[in-house]
């Protein structure tokens, strides 16, 4: 039997990971605003993506949000659901109208997890679970200082 504590950046988060709307909506409130730290930069829209989203749906759902050019939008997830992240992306760039240059800037983090052994074992076990912030836009938005809040521009 164990039990699970979720950590980010060393302090306790009391989440269950399993629990994807509770993550997810941490991610939003505590991790990304961490991530940007003091930058002004603002996001228009947020996109949650857990494996349970429609590729379909959630790519008109991009693609609706960047139709404003002035328009930024954050897209992010954790642990294995960051595949599917990676796929809307990659369609919604595809299918951007002829000439649109999809700008987007990457920053990867991380939660702990340490499962608490009881009985014989002495040893606690921690895992790593990824955490995927994308920034995007169309437009002319001034998102140069994601540099220095470490974001990589693709």
């Amino acid at each position: 039997m164990t039990d699970a504590q979720v950590l980010f950046n060393e302090n306790s988060t009391e989440l269950a990971l399993d629990n994807h709307t509770q993550t997810l909506q941490y991610i939003q409130d505590a991790v990304i605003p961490n991530m940007l730290g003091p930058l002004d930069v603002s996001i228009d829209h947020y996109l949650k993506v857990n494996k349970n989203n429609n590729i379909k749906k959630s790519v008109r759902r991009t693609l609706r949000s960047l139709s404003d050019s002035a328009s930024t939008l954050c897209i992010y997830s954790y642990g294995k659901h960051i595949q599917k992240l990676l796929s809307i992306l990659q369609i919604t760039s595809a299918r951007l109208p002829k000439g649109t240059k999809l700008q987007q800037w990457n920053k990867l983090s991380s939660f702990t997890q340490i499962k608490h052994k009881h009985g014989n074992e002495l040893i606690d076990d921690k895992i790593t679970i990824p955490i995927f912030i994308t920034v995007v836009t169309t437009g002319d938005a001034q998102l140069d200082p994601l540099y220095s809040a470490k974001f990589t521009k693709q």
